[in-house]
């Protein structure tokens, strides 16, 4: 029977396969630890609020990208489902009909194609969960002939047939959670071979009762870090904009004294799919997650930019020069500057978490 490690190497794969953005850097630590089977992950938890709040520990970028929204002084009140939200949640089939003007927008997109002739039942993604008027929900093709589709649960009467943007913003970190939460998903082992059925397996915790760590923000990108329970979950969303980017939440691995940390994981993408001729557009890093190098307060990524830790955590969101490889160096540092740590994707040694 396979382990997780090696399921999240072949989600990669099966990822990139689809011409979609993948986190390419951390292919040599999956390796190493399909292999031993050791787990890695969290650290100390960041001062933080519950998704219902606005403010949170910030990721922060040195010198000159500053990418995470300033948080503001105050946190603002938790907020709770209420008795007259809970009664007002609709059916699964009520949703559905609901979001048909919205999922038959994507038809003849890019990356959205159905068969011709062919008509998609569209299921959604997490039937676990509830939904009201404005959640995003994901729906899914059970028979796998056609990509996933986002809604956001219009208002009744409402038949605007458009894609809707998801709009994730850190200054909404409700909206963002239950965007992550849709994104949540667990591979299911389904054969390579195998041209149709489920790939990925929805039944994961509910994201939207989670606490937000860390985020940063950038040109309608965002990144987060979220704690539900003891677990963390990190998070890439955007709005319709920046095409290209796979949006993706995937639990992070528990830290164990002993394990063997290789390094960060970040996502790089070319807006437009990498299809795009104009020089001035840069490729986007992405990434959010957990540092447990003791004393490290930042990182140096590439040589070409710093990311603060803040209490073993980070997010980040940058424009930066293309590479020509899915390697990634990062240097751990203290605050002196000095480097207690190098993780390289291709190459080196692991840090062995005290």
């Amino acid at each position: 029977m396979d382990d997780p490690e090696t399921d999240a190497l072949r989600s990669l794969m099966r990822r990139a396969a689809d011409d979609r953005s993948i986190t390419a850097p951390n292919l040599l630590p999956l390796a190493a630890k399909a292999r031993t089977r050791r787990r890695i992950g969290g650290v100390a938890l960041v001062t933080a609020l519950t998704v219902g709040g606005v403010a949170f520990g910030a990721g922060s970028m040195r010198p000159a990208t500053m990418v995470a929204s300033p948080a503001p002084a105050t946190p603002a009140p938790t907020q709770e489902t209420s008795p007259s939200e809970a009664t007002n949640r609709l059916t699964p089939e009520a949703v559905t009909q609901r979001c048909r003007p919205q999922l038959d927008a994507y038809d003849g997109k890019p990356g959205y194609e159905t068969p011709p002739g062919e008509s998609i039942a569209w299921a959604i993604a997490h039937s676990d969960q509830r939904y009201s008027t404005g959640d995003p929900v994901l729906f899914v093709d059970p028979a796998g002939r056609s990509s996933e589709r986002l809604c956001i649960v219009p208002e009744p009467g409402d038949t605007t047939s458009a894609i809707p943007d998801p709009a994730p913003s850190i200054a909404d970190p409700q909206r963002l959670a239950a965007l992550c939460s849709q994104q949540l998903r667990r591979y299911d082992g389904a054969p390579f071979e195998e041209g149709a059925g489920r790939s990925y397996d929805f039944r994961t915790p509910d994201l939207r009762a989670a606490t937000l760590v860390n985020a940063a923000e950038k040109d309608g990108i965002v990144t987060a870090l979220l704690l539900l329970e003891e677990t963390y979950y990190a998070c890439d969303v955007s709005g319709l904009r920046p095409y290209g980017m796979a949006q993706a939440a995937t639990e992070s691995p528990t830290l164990r004294p002993g394990d063997e940390f290789w390094g960060i994981s970040a996502s790089y993408f070319l807006p437009g799919g990498g299809k795009v001729d104009d020089p001035s557009i840069k490729p986007y890093e992405v990434g959010s997650g957990l540092v447990p190098v003791e004393g490290a307060t930042s990182m140096r990524v590439d040589g070409q930019y710093t990311v603060d830790i803040v209490d073993g955590t980070y997010s980040f969101v940058v424009t930066r020069q293309p590479k020509s490889s899915g390697r990634l160096v990062v240097e751990y540092l203290d605050a002196r500057g000095d480097v207690l740590f190098t993780s390289d994707s291709e190459g080196g040694r692991p840090y062995v978490i005290p």
